[in-house]
């Protein structure tokens, strides 16, 4: 469950209140597009389908109103700010995924190993061959940089053409 969905369904609870009706429960239906058939059939603890209808755990009526108090003031100072001074986006809010490097066997359909320190990569390939070398066919291993990305800013969010920290996120790649 996503933080973002459970505010979302709690603000929609809050204004449908403030117009006299009463909510008793919300539910998200979350569309999975990265969902995997194959996965399903293999492992039982994967979602068994594509689409899944959760409850949100609703929230008491001063503590939603808190939270929408606080976004609203967020905005409204955000508002009056340069574009230089704006608060930046948290890594969680980016949906960031790290920068990997992958250990992988040569003609492997899979990495062996993933890290995130490319020291911790070099040390577990390094390993890895020094097992192989005492082989008659000895195994060769190298290692791939998988870049990571904020996933939100890079496919979802329309004001990253203005975006500075955009600009400084992608000026390191």
């Amino acid at each position: 469950m996503k933080i973002e969905w459970i505010q979302q369904i709690n603000g929609y609870a809050y204004l449908y209140g403030k117009y006299g009706f009463s909510v008793q429960k919300g539910q998200i239906v979350a569309i999975l597009r990265d969902w995997s058939m194959r996965r399903a059939s293999i492992d039982k603890t994967y979602p068994q389908v594509g689409v899944q209808v959760l409850d949100v755990k609703m929230w008491d009526y001063s503590v939603t109103r808190a939270f929408l108090e606080s976004r609203v003031d967020l905005h409204q100072i955000s508002e009056k700010l340069n574009d230089d001074d704006l608060p930046y986006c948290s890594a969680e809010e980016r949906w960031e995924k790290p920068t990997l490097y992958c250990v992988w066997k040569k003609g492997n359909k899979q990495a062996t190993n993933n890290y995130e320190d490319p020291l911790k990569a070099d040390q577990r390939m390094s390993q890895l061959q020094l097992k192989e070398s005492k082989k008659k066919r000895p195994a060769k291993y190298f290692i791939e940089e998988r870049k990571g990305e904020s996933t939100r800013c890079e496919f979802y969010c329309l004001v990253k053409p203005w975006c500075n920290q955009y600009a400084q996120i992608i000026s390191k790649h």
